[in-house]
């Protein structure tokens, strides 16, 4: 280095050169930080506006998502309710009519009988009465039809059980006369008008003609009864030897059905806060024919109904045609002046639509609230940081002066203390570096210098040895680390790794970890498919560690798996496999030539994806878990296996037990090996199956398989501590879906 003419020594240089070194560096920090910070600061500010924006639109998506699919769902139960409740009354409309056909072809299985005359005697509530008028008293004469009547009248045997169910059943006869069982309001006595008792002829009614003409059960149209009460009529007609000889029928009250489908599910406090509202629609006529709104609402039960086809509001009258047309579909509307969201569902039976409404509001609100938290943290964020900003830029100032005077003195002697030996061990180094191992540096001080020539002269000595037998030793690990990296390949590629799996099986989840204790294990986990209907799942532990165990699990594994799919070509021929035989007779293959005695505890199972039962075989196994689920969740415990089995691969002529349990939908099983329950903390503590089962019961409500197995290998972590892991954990989860 040379400024002008003056030349500098070793000693100046490496002063300058480090003064220099160390301004530019303080510098160059001060530069990056400066303008780090302030870049940080504008990206934070960008960002909170950013994220605030995100997250209020993903949360006003995803909340009205969810409403829309939740009002979907209740549309289709609510309407799916009453559908149900209208083909109830179609079935006990079928059957009134098979037993009064029973009566009309076989005659002489019955005694005529009479029945209360309205004419003459008083009729409770509920009780069955024969009504001949007296217009057709005279038109045929009172003798008429007598032992038809009194064979007849044996159908109040049916009547009036189901008296209880409905407000009035009939039988109305081709000759005139009507059968009857009516439930009055009270209970009081059944009251007849002079109307009825002197004109009444049920061939007249329209139900009687609807029934006629259809020749089939059917429904009549929504109308308002004697009574004021808003009613459908459910009818068939009555043959004998192909003629007609009356029909039979029911009355429904419609409305309270429709309050129990509009109170299912939601209770009326949680109703109102929510804003849900429901009305059924006739779809022929576009009129509201029930509903839970107030009698001022645009979707109110009214006197004089009108079209909601034609309704003023634009929005309504488009889903009212929806509707109209049997269409299943959620719908923005306005109902009166406010923004809600429409599900509907047909109900085929009677040709109506049952429509639920919520307010869009309800959405909104947790994307305003979400924005405004995330501004608020972003905003006060942001200020802390400008703070921080210029306090940190004081300090550096000051900090970068002082460090500036340290290491002007520092560098001035450490130039003067490093110059001279420096040079010497380079020179030494220098001889070393072209090949002279031999060389020896010597030097007489008893400061660091001589500590660092010591350390060149042994790493000189030491150097020429390692280069001797480094060769040989790196040879050498390098073909046992790969040997072992490809046994650990091996083995993993052997199981089953890819979830999901079967992905076109929407019967069942299922997920399996394996983690061996060593680079290679004994523990495995398999699954495949037997036939498009079943499924087979194995967990086993084989003894011992390391190569020895993994290439017996091999054998295992390959063994039993081909047994397994041989004995399922049972299943084409329409029968059943013994899987207890394969099993032995895997054990039997395993016993021939073990002179290692090796052996291997496994449970082998097959899934029937259908009807959920699980047959199982267990040899010498750990008990699996079942978790069933209920109303209030999951709850496992440890599966009830009569036949534990023995181990697999010691007795030749071992004998196992074939055992099965059936799993409803949602019900789960859980597969593991000793590696867990026997995971020791640093006291020697084992983890224990009473802990497995209360993880299990802790983590049974998670949405997938892969959830519940990843919480109990984070729990056996917690529990291990800093212990050193001392088996193979291996865990296989299976959840039914149906």
């Amino acid at each position: 280095m040379k400024f002008g003419n003056f030349k500098m020594n070793l000693q100046k240089k490496i002063f300058v050169l480090m003064l220099s070194v160390g301004v530019a560096a303080f510098i160059f920090m001060g530069i990056v930080a400066i303008t780090g910070m302030y870049m940080v600061n504008n990206k934070i500010n960008n960002a909170g506006q950013q994220m605030s924006e995100n997250t209020s639109g993903f949360t006003e998506q995803f909340a009205e998502d969810q409403i829309k699919t939740s009002l979907s769902i209740q549309a289709m139960e609510k309407a799916e309710l009453v559908q149900q409740k209208l083909e109830n009354a179609m079935e006990d409309v079928v059957y009134m009519a098979d037993v009064m056909m029973r009566i009309m072809k076989h005659p002489g299985n019955y005694q005529p009988r009479s029945l209360p005359n309205p004419h003459e005697s008083e009729v409770k509530s509920g009780q069955a009465y024969l009504n001949f008028s007296t217009d057709m008293a005279q038109r045929y004469g009172y003798g008429a039809s007598a032992r038809e009547r009194g064979l007849a009248s044996n159908i109040a045997d049916t009547l009036e059980p189901l008296a209880n169910l409905y407000p009035a059943l009939f039988f109305g006869s081709k000759n005139g006369y009507l059968i009857a069982a009516d439930v009055t309001k009270n209970g009081e006595d059944k009251q007849f008008s002079r109307q009825f008792l002197d004109h009444y002829d049920p061939r007249e009614m329209g139900w009687y003609k609807l029934a006629a003409e259809k020749r089939e059960p059917a429904f009549t149209s929504f109308y308002v009864d004697s009574n004021g009460n808003g009613c459908v009529t459910c009818v068939a007609p009555c043959y004998d030897d192909g003629e007609l000889v009356g029909v039979i029928g029911l009355d429904c009250n419609p409305e309270a059905i429709f309050q129990l489908a509009d109170r299912r599910g939601v209770k009326t406090q949680e109703r109102n806060k929510l804003y849900r509202r429901s009305f059924v629609m006739e779809q022929a006529t576009g009129k509201v024919l029930f509903s839970s709104y107030d009698e001022n609402s645009i979707l109110a039960v009214k006197k004089e109904a009108t079209d909601l086809r034609n309704c003023a509001e634009p929005s309504i009258a488009r889903a009212a045609q929806e509707m109209a047309d049997g269409r299943e579909s959620v719908m923005p509307v306005m109902v009166d002046g406010t923004d809600c969201y429409l599900a509907f569902a047909p109900i085929s039976k009677v040709g109506w639509s049952y429509g639920i409404l919520s307010k869009k509001s309800e959405t909104v609100y947790p994307a305003l609230y979400a924005k405004e938290n995330v501004l608020r943290q972003m905003k006060d964020f942001a200020e802390s940081i400008h703070d921080s900003f210029f306090s940190i830029l004081k300090v550096m100032v000051l900090l970068l002066l002082l460090l500036l005077g340290a290491l002007f003195l520092i560098s001035s002697k450490v130039a003067r203390r490093f110059v001279e030996p420096i040079l010497e061990v380079v020179s030494g180094v220098r001889e070393i570096a072209q090949g002279n191992l031999d060389k020896k540096i010597e030097m007489k001080r008893d400061d660091e210098i001589a500590i660092l020539v010591d350390s060149i002269n042994d790493m000189t000595a030491k150097m020429k040895d390692y280069i001797n037998n480094l060769s040989t030793v790196t040879a050498e690990k390098e073909r046992i680390s790969t040997e072992l990296d490809l046994a650990k390949n091996i083995q993993e590629g052997m199981l089953p790794s890819i979830f999901p799996t079967f992905s076109n099986w929407k019967e069942f989840d299922l997920y399996a970890t394996m983690d061996t204790a060593k680079e290679v294990g004994g523990d495995y986990y398999d699954f495949y498919k037997l036939d498009e209907n079943h499924i087979a799942i194995t967990i086993a532990d084989v003894s011992g560690k390391g190569i020895p165990a993994a290439l017996f699990m091999v054998i295992a594994k390959t063994v039993l798996k081909n047994i397994a799919i041989g004995a399922a070509s049972a299943y084409a021929n329409g029968s059943e496999p013994d899987f207890a035989a394969v099993v032995a007779q895997a054990n039997r293959q395993l016993c021939e030539n073990n002179k290692e005695t090796m052996f291997v505890t496994q449970f082998f199972g097959v899934l029937d994806i259908r009807t959920g039962v699980f047959c199982y075989v267990n040899g010498g196994h750990n008990t699996p878990l079942v978790g069933r689920k209920s109303a209030d969740g999951i709850t496992w415990d440890y599966m009830q296996i009569a036949h534990r089995g023995v181990i697999v691969g010691v007795r030749k002529n071992a004998t196992f037990v074939m055992e099965s349990l059936t799993l409803a939908p949602g019900d789960l099983l859980y597969l593991y090996t000793d590696g867990v329950t026997e995971a020791m903390d640093e006291e020697g503590n084992l983890y224990g199956e009473e802990r497995l089962k209360d993880t299990l019961n802790r983590l049974g409500n998670k949405e997938t398989i892969k959830e519940i197995l990843t919480g109990v290998k984070e729990d056996v972590t917690t529990h291990v501590g800093t212990a050193e892991q001392s088996d193979d954990i291996t865990m296989l989860g299976l959840r039914y879906l149906g």
